[in-house]
C-alpha cells in the first residue's frame, strides 16, 4: 500500500477503484493506514470507488468506513449491501 500512495503522489491517477468484493475479514489493522492514507495521497477531487458485494465481511467492512471516513465525500461505493452488519458497524466506527 505504501508503493500505491507513493504512485498516486508521483503520477496522480484520474481515478481510484478499492475493489473489497471478497474480503471476507482479517485483521482489519492492515488495511487501516491505507484506507485512512488513500485520499489524502490524492490531488482534491479524484473519484474514489469502493466495490463490494455481500462477500464482503468484518475487516473488509471496516476497511469501507475507514475510507469513507478519509474520503469525506468523494468516495462512491458500488455494489450489493455487504450484510446487515454493514450498518451498525458503520455507526460504531463513526462514533
Amino acid at each position: 500500500m505504501q508503493s500505491v500512495l507513493k504512485s498516486a503522489q508521483i503520477d496522480p491517477p484520474p481515478y481510484v477503484i478499492v475493489d473489497l468484493q471478497f474480503n471476507g475479514g482479517g485483521d482489519y489493522t492492515t488495511s487501516y493506514r491505507g484506507m485512512r492514507g488513500l485520499p489524502g495521497a490524492l490531488p482534491k477531487g479524484t473519484p474514489i470507488y469502493i466495490l463490494t458485494s455481500n462477500a464482503t465481511f468484518s475487516a473488509g467492512i471496516t476497511s469501507v468506513v475507514f475510507l469513507k471516513q478519509a474520503a469525506a465525500a468523494g468516495e462512491k461505493e458500488i455494489g450489493v449491501m455487504m450484510s446487515m452488519r454493514a450498518k451498525w458497524m458503520t455507526v460504531l466506527f463513526q462514533s
